[in-house]
């Protein structure tokens, strides 16, 4: 290995170490930003202003879309660094591995599969909720024959027949794209412009918004000023946090999840 590609391969691992030391301390910094800004609250009087104030209203709508657009990059900056852990590379090559060994002419199986799982699934859902409510099947079975029971054993029989089975497909199973079409038979190029168009929307109303801004200088700028602005800014950044936490932990409690699901059903499908 040469000494270009270590130092790229260092440098992936502290941006790694950077990121999930930041991930692990996200509250302390969060707290910290706010005695901060409390600290510099209690030199000055506070005040609310009315909403309906141009100056507030154009203040609150800066603020807001600031916030937007940061929490939102972050989110998607804090899914890629879970993506990055050990524990996301190992299931998702562990679900690989068994996705590839699903060949062509197991499709039609996989389609019965599914679809068995399903039932399955449901049955167990619904004698999971009898148990839990202390309750049998055969007092189900026999309110659904007309038989007299009272009202809190009939909001649970009725809870329980409102359940649907999941909808499980190969396509679900053997996809990794999570944005892909739900169906395997749909066209992606159908959806194409309406997806591109609706990923352009945030950037559309940040774009209308900062082209409207009319900056003025503020006159004579006084300590109280330089608080409120910091005050105001303080937000941000606990915004930032939030999403940055927020998204690693969605790949960290959901994604590896899902994909570990993935792989135990299609596990049980090449046994079968």
């Amino acid at each position: 290995m040469n000494t270009l590609e270590s130092g790229f391969i260092s440098s992936d691992e502290l941006v790694r170490r950077t990121g999930g030391s930041l991930i692990r301390n996200a509250g302390k910094v969060v707290a910290t930003i706010t005695a901060l800004a409390a600290i510099l609250l209690t030199f000055t009087d506070v005040r609310l202003g009315s909403l309906s104030g141009n100056d507030l209203t154009g203040d609150l709508v800066m603020m807001l879309v600031a916030a937007y657009l940061m929490y939102f990059s972050l989110e998607d900056a804090g899914e890629k660094l879970g993506k990055q852990t050990k524990e996301y590379k190992a299931a998702a090559e562990e679900y690989e591995e068994v996705r590839l060994s699903v060949k062509a002419e197991d499709t039609e199986a996989l389609r019965d599969f599914c679809i068995e799982y399903s039932k399955g699934e449901l049955e167990y859902r619904k004698r999971a909720a009898l148990v839990s409510a202390g309750l049998s099947e055969k007092k189900m079975e026999d309110w659904q024959r007309g038989e007299h029971t009272n009202a809190k054993d009939r909001r649970v029989f009725k809870r329980i027949e409102r359940m649907r089975a999941i909808t499980l497909t190969p396509h679900t199973l053997l996809l990794c794209d999570k944005n892909a079409a739900r169906s395997e038979l749909s066209d992606p190029e159908r959806f194409k412009l309406f997806r591109m168009l609706l990923a352009l929307v945030p950037t559309t109303i940040g774009m209308c918004i900062t082209v409207s801004v009319m900056l003025t200088m503020k006159d004579g700028l006084t300590p109280e000023g330089v608080i409120e602005g910091i005050i105001k800014l303080a937000a941000l950044p606990i915004v930032g946090f939030r999403g940055y936490s927020c998204g690693y932990t969605y790949v960290r409690d959901h994604c590896i999840a899902w994909l570990e699901t993935k792989t135990r059903i299609l596990r049980i499908f090449k046994k079968v």
